[in-house]
């Protein structure tokens, strides 16, 4: 879309601008979201991205590739940030954790079409996307990237680093630990828990407890394999 489109004629002078990790997959899809509430709310608006892949200088839809990730430092102090590339979840929240940001410099972006209830809590670095539904009383960790469609039932909580893919349907009372993956079109039953960086597959229907590391896939889902659970492993694929 040509820059000239994402013009805003009423963002609030006081929105926090945002610079996005990452310009395709993840980043390009919550930049959207930034634009979306650019124009609507006021309340962000998008200032560029970090790459460690195109150069310093590049436009994306846009918007300048500011510098690599570790760049971040260099950048004003009131910018906030936003993480929502998903690649190995256990590699995502290692670099995370190693760029050092402090809390308060990472921003929730939630599209202003998902519908988020008022008790919610969403914490820092979390993205929701458009057309998700998040239930009265769940709870949602740092670093949560919830793709567009999908469900969070009531009462359900989401550990830091998780992921919910487009159309996932968590019910109520489901407890996803940290790093865990919920791939498209899955479905968890109500107070079923997955375990620290473990993978449900698409369209997997899981109806009991899941262990860390564990691939699940089926209806029913059954566990086909394992997530190496060694970063530098994860690294050498």
């Amino acid at each position: 879309m040509p820059d000239a489109a994402r013009q805003c004629t009423h963002v609030s002078p006081n929105a926090r601008e945002v610079v996005v990790f990452g310009c395709q997959g993840g980043g390009a899809v919550v930049a959207q979201s930034i634009w979306d509430i650019e124009n609507t709310a006021g309340r962000l608006s998008l200032l560029g991205f970090l790459d460690d892949r195109l150069s310093v200088g590049s436009i994306v839809n846009g918007k300048p590739v500011l510098g690599r990730f570790s760049d971040w430092p260099a950048l004003p102090a009131e910018v906030g940030f936003i993480a929502p590339k998903v690649k190995e979840m256990l590699i995502r929240s290692t670099l995370i954790r190693e760029l050092g940001i402090p809390a308060s410099r990472w921003v929730a972006v939630v599209d202003p079409r998902a519908s988020v209830a008022s008790d919610v809590s969403l914490a820092h670095g979390t993205s929701v996307g458009a057309h998700a539904t998040i239930m009265p009383a769940a709870r949602v960790g740092a670093h949560v990237a919830i793709r567009a469609g999908s469900v969070i039932a009531h009462d359900t909580v989401l550990g830091d680093y998780s992921y919910v893919g487009p159309n996932a349907v968590l019910c109520g009372y489901v407890q996803v630990d940290e790093g865990a993956h919920i791939a498209p079109g899955a479905l968890v039953l109500e107070r079923v828990r997955i375990g620290r960086f473990a993978v449900v597959g698409l369209g997997a229907v899981v109806l009991h407890d899941l262990p860390e590391f564990a691939v699940a896939v089926g209806n029913p889902a059954y566990v086909a394999q394992e997530v190496p659970s060694d970063i530098e492993d994860l690294k050498a694929k």
